[in-house]
């Protein structure tokens, strides 16, 4: 059965455009670290996992950098992603302060009514 969450980082901290590359690859790294291990996966995931695809796209607004990724989980059953562990891990690797991390569940076509 395949899961999808959408997961975003709101970092609230504006790049200058010398240091955005920079800033930038720091969200793409911890997004990486975090769903593109299974390690990290089994701490954040009750169910064994068969499969993982994630994609990433850090963009920068008006309100600061922000890391998005979508992440398909498969496995025998419906998986969760714990949202306090997964903040936990990626308030470890950063050192934004004001840093507001998102998590939903994203509805399959037929799960919606």
């Amino acid at each position: 059965m395949k899961t999808t969450f959408y997961v975003a980082l709101h970092t609230h901290e504006i790049c200058e455009p010398e240091s955005y590359t920079r800033e930038a690859g720091k969200l793409v790294g911890v997004l990486q670290s975090i769903f593109g291990e299974n390690g990290n996966l089994a701490l954040l995931t009750k169910v064994p996992l068969t499969g993982c695809h994630s994609e990433i796209q850090i963009t920068h607004e008006d309100t600061g950098l922000v890391g998005r990724c979508v992440v398909d989980m498969q496995a025998t059953k419906r998986a969760q992603l714990d949202k306090s562990k997964l903040s936990t891990m990626i308030r470890a690797q950063t050192a934004w302060p004001r840093m507001k991390i998102e998590k939903r569940i994203v509805p399959e076509p037929e799960d919606v009514a």
